[in-house]
């Protein structure tokens, strides 16, 4: 009789942790979001800028971003992209826009063609493509876990940053590119100040414009879509670049789990999206 109850006990809990396990993955959880399991990176999107497509900006407020510069971050060349570690806490913030609440920051992830003429595949605006790009994903504060974020439309934000190749030699992402050339191979990290990825991008001021659009997460196992996010694009202008010899010494080097270059590029299709334009952003690094 014991050794039955304990067989049926048995049963029962394989079964509980095999389900929750599957629900896990259909919804995404800290383990799986930002892996195959679920597609929650940056949706490349076709923007038609020309102001018949625009709509009015959504937020009254001006967008304000607040980052801890001492914290700490894992830089890790993943085999498939760069990314920073998940934090969920409060290191860096943003709020105001078309932002409804704080949101606190997670992670950073890099975008690189495989050449500067490519561009990163599937974003454009107006036709354009971008070689380079970084994209700083946050959640909102009042939702604690993935879970019941990714059911609420105001969820998740994503700040989008695209860059073009110039001349002048940017100052701000020479530290970036130090931290890229230190994780060459798949699996390799580096710790890196918070305030190394938040200066390179620090570029916004009280003029700057941006679109904002409702972006979507997929699961890439069922299909099932979930536009839980508010994705800012920040206008790309003569700030958002780097040089020549920038991309190549900071990309060329990195190759993924066979040892092949790796670039982080966009191949799915791009979805024409309906996007309205705001004004004005503040950032602010303390510490």
């Amino acid at each position: 009789m014991r050794f039955n109850l304990l067989c049926f006990l048995g049963i029962f809990l394989t079964i509980g942790v095999f389900w929750g396990n599957v629900e896990s993955r259909k919804l995404g959880t800290k383990k799986s979001f930002t892996g195959r399991k679920f597609n929650t990176l940056y949706k490349p999107v076709t923007i038609n800028a020309d102001p018949k497509n625009t709509e009015k900006c959504p937020g009254s407020s001006l967008l304000r971003l607040k980052t801890v510069s001492s914290a700490r971050t894992i830089l890790k060349n993943t085999g498939e992209s760069v990314q920073t570690n998940d934090q969920r806490k409060n290191f860096a913030t943003v709020t105001g826009g078309p932002l409804k609440g704080i949101y606190n920051y997670l992670s950073f992830t890099y975008y690189w063609a495989s050449n500067t003429t490519t561009g990163v595949t599937g974003t454009t605006i107006n036709k354009q493509g971008f070689p380079y790009g970084v994209r700083v994903f946050y959640i909102n504060r009042k939702y604690k876990t993935f879970k019941k974020a990714l059911l609420k439309e105001d969820g998740f934000a994503d700040l989008v940053y695209l860059y073009n190749i110039c001349s002048e030699t940017n100052k701000a992402f020479g530290k970036v590119s130090q931290a890229f050339q230190k994780i060459p191979k798949a699996g390799m990290t580096t710790p890196v100040p918070l305030g190394v990825h938040a200066e390179a991008v620090n570029l916004v001021d009280s003029k700057i414009q941006y679109y904002t659009y409702t972006g979507n997460f997929e699961n890439t196992r069922t299909g099932k879509k979930y536009p839980s996010s508010t994705v800012v694009l920040f206008k790309p202008d003569s700030k958002f670049c780097i040089t020549q010899h920038q991309f190549n010494q900071t990309f060329s080097h990195l190759t993924d789990k066979k040892g092949r270059p790796l670039a982080n590029i966009l191949t799915h299709d791009s979805t024409e999206v309906k996007t309205a334009v705001c004004t004005g952003a503040t950032s602010k690094i303390i510490g």
